[in-house]
């Protein structure tokens, strides 16, 4: 830091003798340097020659003494490079160097000046490091700056010079020599004090004046480049054209904005072009600028000292609660929350628990209250929760009585003031607490629950009233403080008296938890804007922009336009005299066959049609006591709205007139959207008139009286704009009334004679645009696009009339709405018949499942019968049948009921278990059983001779069911069967559950025996449970033993009482049965590789039994759950063997189960050839 300083201080000098003096010696540092330096100065004080003849006198300012001499510009020629040039040397940065060879020695001692030629400019006795003509061309006319520097500034861009000398040191003895020249001008009606500085070519400000100042003008690019005292090069912000007063010149003129925290200059542009005598201007010493008034300072020392009152959050008023007022036959309304789409579900319950966190909302189990939470989408990706209080609170309230002070009364409170700041309470309403009643009144209802809601939400209607007395309560008796609901207003006769009352405020709100929006809050203004007024010390006067609308319209271009202003000045007409004689050029020109040609009478009378429209004859005053109606109009060019009041005598004066332009986005809106963007634009433009007054809202457009019904709750799926535009006018009081078009003649002309489009109107506009185009976008496809959308819904059937109904304004269904020729539904694109297919191949694109198809869809499309579609598409693809899991299983059916005991009888092999085979047979109607044990394999032979055994004991079945086994279906066993007259049922490979009575038999039996294993012999263990299977109540509360014989056994625990009976089977929904003709997928047992093949139903054998024809040609037999739908077509190759039904019927049993070589055995049995498959 001392090598920089003493540096700094060397290059600084001005007297090179001081400067050679120093540079003698040496490791000195920055305070001998400083020292030797006062010290040859003051030596040369008398020898004041010296100093004049130093070349840094010109352009100096002089003091008040001197005459002004303004600065003449340097010649670029010079006679000779040994003869004193008329240049500055310290700005080429020569001072102290040598002009020949740039060695720190006199010109005069160089000792090769004669070996020396530039290759700039090819002269002799000279280098190009030290050549006067180059560095001329490339510096210009520059001058110094003491601040930082870009050393990456290219030398060939313009350079300005900015002769200002700040103080380098802080040492005492300086202060006395740098006094300054102030001087106060007027910057777009916004003061602001300069130093007039004539060295200094363009006149600048630092970046924070400029923002603070709020010049409402657009900073542009520029490539001018400074140099600063150094020598180092800077480039500025920008430059922006102002309005600059001063005295009686107004011009206007370039301001360039440098990112530095130094006070602002006014260079010579602006002296000469505002004619500034520097002579009349006073100097003021550092010190004394540093203690006066300076706005943009006395503002940041307030943000600081009260950074708690200027922090963005959410308060609590201590020791105050708020208590809605319901009338007496107010009942509790509860409505279901609404669905939220699943892409925005995880945000919407991350801002839920932001808000449980803050304490505005908490989470109760129960609520007779409930209102349904609306979510909107905001254009920057973020959401919005509010509640529609519409139709559950609002319609309930008893309105509030509290009056809203009027302007005149606001005005007399700060008539006086010359210094003003205004104040906005951040997130006013959310400051107030509620009691309990009133909490749970407004409890919201969501899909995480319902939340009592513990401040005073956005949307109840007496909310403002509510506000306003409370916010009176705090500011009064504060001197200079008025208060429009959550506006504050603080004035002073003087800067102190305004920082006085201010800081007395700002400690009231402190103490009171309230936090202020420092975005919105501007402090020691000498001008601000207010309730349609511009308040100054000047006084209070109308706002140029209540009348802009009617003043700064075009002329008519035709026949139609004229019309339509002569259709305004009509509404008008009343109120102002001599209107025929004053409109006859005007009214000549819609006679008939009369050429339109617009004349300088015309323009006389046009212009002076306007003048009387906006003059006070037709405007009046804002007034809180008379009745507010809002006519908003919107037409393909543009938006229009005009306040009124309601007059005691029924006539209607205007209030303000307000209009602009549709943005891009806008203007290929629906109308029904159009005409909704007008009523949004006027109430948020019109904010301050209309915010806690009722009033009348008209509008020419039926449907959307419907749709911003305050009385009326939104439908569940509604357009994101309509949804965000309703959610917005619930905060206002108003009823909304249709006005025919003939009678809209006020609001129709300035909608299609709009004023352009500001800054901030494009801005907001454009990022909702984002949003919905984004939307679009979001469903486009390499094989589908949104303009590909828009082309073919112009073409549909069905859509095309929707299209029209929507362009046109007749539709009044709130779900669908117009963007780009693409019709939504809520957020869901609306896809026409042609598009659909794709769109169906683009959501099936991954093979995802039914159930994520139709939640994709739900949140990017939609048409009739979607969810059909999305079906038959999942079900038509082969891909996804192959893997398809098994079908959910058919309700449990029962065997038919037996008339008597062994019609029906169940058998099966359990085994080999312990060593032996166990042969089970069970009655059907009884569930009896008889077991048998077998060591050897089963065989046909044998299983006969177990039967045999049964029939001589309880007679010959009806039928026999059993499995596919091969020993069921050998020769042997089905001439047994046949001999006495026994028909056998198979159940269906692979499904052993239509056994079921016998099946759960053999695992009851392994299980037993294996838990008696250790107590007895087999026999004997097999002997005591079938004694204690049979003589235990079955379900139907009897044993075996007493269906069968009509008593009981007799055993040890025969006193036990049977269990309660229940239900024989467990019931459940009804099963689609199969039609003949019908693709199925059949299970397949014969190739584990090849789980389902592919056919179609043959005949259907009982209720859950059919027979199936493959695809290959063969037949077999499946149970219900066996087999699926699918409508996946056969092969085109398809070479089937088809036996028609009649046919099946007619070939014997025994040939149509061999038609499948798949199932050698028998068709539709599935096991191989060998031993027997057992249990």
């Amino acid at each position: 830091m001392n090598l920089v300083l003493r540096a700094q201080l060397i290059r600084g000098l001005r007297d090179s003798d001081i400067r050679e003096k120093i540079l003698q010696k040496e490791d000195i540092s920055f305070d001998d340097c400083l020292k030797t330096a006062l010290a040859i100065e003051v030596s040369k004080i008398e020898n004041k020659e010296a100093y004049k003849n130093s070349s840094v006198n010109i352009n100096k300012i002089s003091d008040r003494q001197q005459k002004f001499q303004p600065r003449q510009p340097f010649r670029k020629s010079f006679v000779s490079h040994t003869k004193k040039a008329p240049v500055d040397l310290d700005k080429l940065g020569l001072r102290g160097l040598c002009l020949h060879c740039g060695g720190r020695h006199t010109s005069k001692s160089c000792r090769i000046k004669k070996k020396l030629r530039c290759k700039s400019c090819s002269q002799k006795y000279h280098t190009e490091k030290v050549c006067i003509k180059s560095l001329l061309n490339k510096t210009r006319d520059v001058h110094f700056l003491d601040d930082g520097y870009d050393q990456s500034s290219s030398d060939t861009d313009e350079e300005i010079g900015i002769n200002h000398v700040l103080e380098v040191f802080s040492n005492e003895q300086f202060k006395g020599s740098d006094d300054r020249m102030l001087v106060q001008l007027l910057l777009n009606n916004n003061q602001h004090t300069f130093e007039c500085d004539s060295g200094c070519r363009v006149t600048i400000m630092s970046l924070s004046n400029f923002k603070s100042l709020n010049l409402n003008t657009a900073l542009k690019h520029t490539d001018v480049t400074l140099r600063s005292f150094t020598g180092h090069i800077f480039r500025p912000v920008g430059v922006a054209k102002v309005t600059v007063s001063y005295k009686k010149v107004k011009q206007l003129l370039d301001l360039y904005i440098i990112d530095l925290e130094k006070d602002s200059i006014a260079g010579r542009d602006w002296i000469r072009s505002l004619n500034i005598d520097l002579n009349q201007i006073p100097c003021s010493n550092i010190s004394t600028i540093r203690t006066a008034f300076s706005p943009q300072r006395e503002a940041k020392l307030i943000f600081s000292k009260f950074s708690d009152v200027f922090e963005k959050k959410i308060g609590t008023v201590p020791n105050y609660t708020v208590s809605l007022q319901f009338r007496n036959d107010a009942r509790p309304v509860f409505l279901k929350p609404r669905t939220v789409p699943y892409a925005i579900k995880e945000q919407v319950e991350t801002e839920i628990r932001k808000l449980e966190a803050e304490g505005i909302i908490e989470k109760t189990n129960s609520s007779a209250w409930g209102t349904p939470l609306v979510v909107i989408p905001k254009p920057n990706g973020e959401l919005r929760l509010c509640a529609d209080y519409k139709v559950t609170v609002n319609s309930q309230l008893l309105d509030s009585r509290y009056p809203i002070p009027n302007q005149e009364e606001i005005f007399n409170k700060i008539q006086d003031g010359k210094i003003f700041c205004s104040l906005d309470i951040y997130r006013a309403f959310l400051h107030l607490p509620l009691d309990a009643p009133s909490s749970e009144a407004l409890t919201i209802s969501t899909h995480m629950g319902t939340y009592t809601v513990k401040k005073l939400f956005f949307g109840v209607k007496t909310a403002p009233n509510i506000f306003h007395q409370f916010i009176d309560q705090i500011i009064q008796d504060l001197p200079g403080t008025t208060a429009f609901f959550d506006d504050c207003i603080v004035k002073g006769r003087d800067f102190e008296e305004c920082k006085q009352n201010l800081e007395i405020l700002l400690n009231k709100f402190r103490k009171n938890n309230l936090h202020l929006n420092p975005d919105k809050c501007h402090l020691f203004k000498e001008k601000i804007s207010y309730l349609g007024h511009v308040i100054s010390a000047h006084g209070i006067h109308k706002a140029p922009d209540k009348i802009e609308a009617v003043i700064k319209a075009r002329p008519p271009r035709n026949v139609d336009e004229l019309r339509q202003f002569l259709g305004l000045v009509t509404y008008y007409s009343k109120f102002f005299p001599d209107r025929a004689t004053m409109l006859s050029p005007l009214n000549e020109l819609l006679r008939k066959n009369h050429p339109f040609t617009w004349t300088s009478k015309c323009q006389i009378a046009f212009e002076a049609a306007k003048r009387e429209v906006a003059s006070d004859r037709v405007l009046v005053p804002f007034s809180t006591e008379l009745p507010l109606i809002l006519a908003t109009d919107a037409s393909p060019h543009g938006l229009a709205g005009v306040l009124s009041h309601l007059m005691p005598n029924g006539d209607e004066r205007p209030i303000i007139f307000i209009s602009r332009s549709l943005t891009e986005a806008e203007s290929r809106y629906s109308q029904l959207d159009r005409e909704a963007t007008a009523i949004y634009w006027a109430c948020k433009r019109l904010y301050h008139y209309l915010y806690g007054r009722k009033f009348v809202l008209q509008v020419d457009n039926k449907p959307i009286t419907s749709i911003l019904n305050p009385s009326k709750a939104l439908p569940t799926v509604t357009a994101t704009r309509l949804l965000r535009y309703a959610q917005f006018m619930a905060g206002f009081n108003y009823v909304i009334q249709h006005k025919k078009g003939v009678d809209n003649k006020n609001a129709d002309y300035l909608s299609r004679n709009p004023l352009p489009l500001t800054a901030g109107d494009k801005q907001s506009t454009d990022a909702s645009y984002d949003f919905q185009e984004l939307l679009i976008n979001s469903i486009s496809t390499s094989a589908i696009t949104s303009k590909e959308i828009a082309a073919e819904t112009s073409k549909d059937k069905e859509l095309s009339a929707l299209l029209e109904d929507l362009a046109s304004g007749r539709n009044s269904d709130p779900e669908y709405s117009l963007m780009d020729g693409v019709i939504f539904r809520g957020d869901r694109v609306v896809i026409p018949r042609a598009l659909q297919p794709y769109v169906l191949m683009e959501l099936h694109s991954s093979h995802v499942g039914m159930v994520k198809m139709k939640c994709l869809a739900r949140n990017y499309v939609f048409w009739r019968g979607i969810d059909n579609d999305i079906e038959a598409t999942v079900h038509s693809c082969k891909p996804c049948c192959d893997v398809r899991a098994d079908a959910p299983k058919a309700p449990l059916h029962a065997w038919e009921t037996p008339r008597h005991a062994w019609q029906r009888t169940h058998m099966d092999y359990a085994g080999p278990f312990l060593g032996h085979y166990f042969f089970i047979v069970v009655d059907a109607k009884t569930k009896w059983p008889e077991v048998f044990v077998e060591k050897r394999a089963p065989t046909s032979t044998i299983t006969i001779r177990f039967l045999q055994d049964v029939i001589s004991r309880h007679g010959i079945p009806d039928q026999l069911v059993s499995d596919n086994a091969a020993i069921f279906k050998s020769a042997e066993f089905i001439t047994f069967c046949k001999s006495l007259g026994i028909r056998q049922r198979f159940i269906a490979p692979g499904h052993p559950a239509t056994n079921g009575q016998v099946e759960r038999y053999c695992s009851t039996i392994k299980n037993k025996l294996k838990k008696m294993s250790g107590e007895g012999s087999l026999k004997e263990n097999l002997l005591q449970l079938l004694l204690r299977y049979r003589t235990t109540p079955s379900v139907s509360g009897e044993t075996p033993a007493e269906k069968l014989y009509g008593r009981n056994l007799r055993t040890k625990l025969d006193l036990l009482k049977p269990k309660e009976k229940v239900s024989r089977f467990p019931h459940s929904l009804a099963i689609k049965h199969f039609q003949v003709g019908e693709r199925v997928q059949s299970r397949n047992y014969a190739n584990p590789l090849v789980l389902w093949k592919y056919g179609k139903i043959a005949k259907k054998l009982g209720n859950l039994h059919y027979l199936i024809q493959l695809d290959d040609g063969y037949i077999i037999k499946r149970h219900y759950n066996q087999l699926r739908t699918c409508q996946v077509d056969p092969p085109a190759s398809e070479n089937c063997t088809s036996v028609p039904e009649s046919a099946a019927r007619a070939v014997p049993r025994k040939q149509v189960l061999r038609l499948g070589p798949t199932e050698p055995a028998s068709l539709p049995a599935t096991n191989p050839p060998g031993p027997a498959r057992t249990a």
